[in-house]
């Protein structure tokens, strides 16, 4: 859980949720462990939940604060959910108004370009609207800083600091004010990843507002935990490529919460599977450690093994790439450019939103300084 700094002390600022690692590991002691798959060695390791993937002063106190503000009422939230789960028998249901029970919790209603199309019989209900909300956020976040998305981030906003130099070049600016601009803009790039916070909010919203999903695993199932814990596809269990947050590919969102609870938002309220069963569990496992960049966790170690030798040695270590259109970016620093030469200019700043696909909006522009531009 966030703790606040005091004065100008070092900060541990873990990558996934310390309350979401914890949970995971399915204890609050000292000696909760978590098991380790990495994807860049190809072997298996036990960490404890309080150092995995933790930075030191990796943002600001005050990110940090912002961070705990998401964090702490998903934690509540979370919980909460969890343990009404853990009280149903497996399977999946939708979160509704009411409950309403069903001797088989889901049935197909068919297929679609090859995808089941699943419909929940049974639901528990409701999620109250701020426990939506609050999960929403976190989904959020946890997609906007994970290891691949923040390194895509500052990626673009480095591609497109490159871009604004050649163009203020081809612009023939004078020297003084290139290197001006370039120092803002440079500024501003390496908070790229931590602007992409100020849209948690909504996109929550739109998360929070979708057809909601619990998953409780059986007996002898449990959830693995991948370093990009918000998973986005086409379907349920479909993820060879990356998709965006909220695009138009995107379908199916889905996280753990526990070993033995996971959700599952989707705009509308089916629900499309890939595979030739509906082995949710397995389908939502896959899809955690395809989304994996480095690192996918799990209380037991036997899950790992066993997802890892279904994968296959080739498929357990591919890491999906974040694209973006780098031909589009250089359009759209041309574009920034003439605008600004042509009506007045204004402060450079990076605006870098991984909800869009990461077909990321980028907008560069200056300040007027009547000193330096005619009227």
């Amino acid at each position: 859980m966030f703790r606040h700094a005091r004065d100008n002390k070092p900060v541990r600022q873990h990558v996934i949720s310390a309350w979401l690692l914890r949970d995971f590991a399915g204890s609050d002691s000292a000696e909760a462990t978590l098991a380790v798959y990495d994807k860049s060695a190809d072997d298996y390791r036990m960490e404890s939940p309080r150092s995995f993937l933790v930075r030191i002063d990796a943002h600001s106190h005050e990110v940090e604060r912002q961070i705990g503000r998401i964090e702490e009422p998903a934690a509540r939230a979370a919980r909460n959910l969890v343990g009404r789960a853990l009280g149903l028998s497996p399977g999946i249901a939708r979160i509704a108004e009411r409950d309403e029970d069903a001797p088989e919790a889901a049935s197909s209603a068919g297929t679609v370009e090859g995808f089941h199309i699943v419909v929940a019989n049974r639901a528990i209900g409701p999620l109250p609207a701020q426990d939506r909300r609050a999960l929403g956020r976190f989904m959020t976040l946890m997609f906007a800083r994970s290891p691949k998305v923040t390194r895509a981030i500052d990626e673009i906003a480095s591609t497109y600091s490159s871009y604004a130099h050649e163009a203020a070049i081809r612009a023939g600016l004078p020297l003084d004010i290139r290197r001006d601009a370039a120092r803002e803009i440079d500024a501003v790039g390496r908070q790229a990843s931590v602007r992409a916070l100020e849209h948690v909010r909504q996109i929550g919203g739109f998360i929070a507002a979708g057809s909601w999903w619990i998953l409780r695993a059986d007996r002898n199932e449990r959830f693995v935990l991948g370093d990009t814990p918000t998973a986005a596809a086409v379907a349920l269990g479909h993820a060879a490529v990356f998709r965006p947050l909220l695009g138009e590919s995107s379908f199916v969102l889905s996280m753990p919460l526990h070993p033995k609870v996971a959700v599952i938002v989707t705009p509308q309220p089916v629900l499309p599977v890939s595979g030739a069963t509906l082995e949710f569990v397995d389908s939502v496992n896959r899809m955690s450690w395809y989304w994996a960049e480095e690192h996918v966790v799990a209380q037991d170690a036997n899950e790992l093994h066993d997802l890892a030798d279904a994968l296959g040695p080739v498929a357990r270590r591919q890491v999906m790439s974040v694209p973006f259109d780098r031909q589009r970016l250089r359009v759209a620093v041309a574009g920034d450019f003439a605008s600004v030469l042509a009506a007045g200019p204004r402060r450079p700043y990076v605006d870098a939103c991984p909800g869009q696909g990461l077909a990321v909006r980028t907008i560069a522009a200056w300040h007027r300084q009547t000193s330096r531009f005619p009227e």
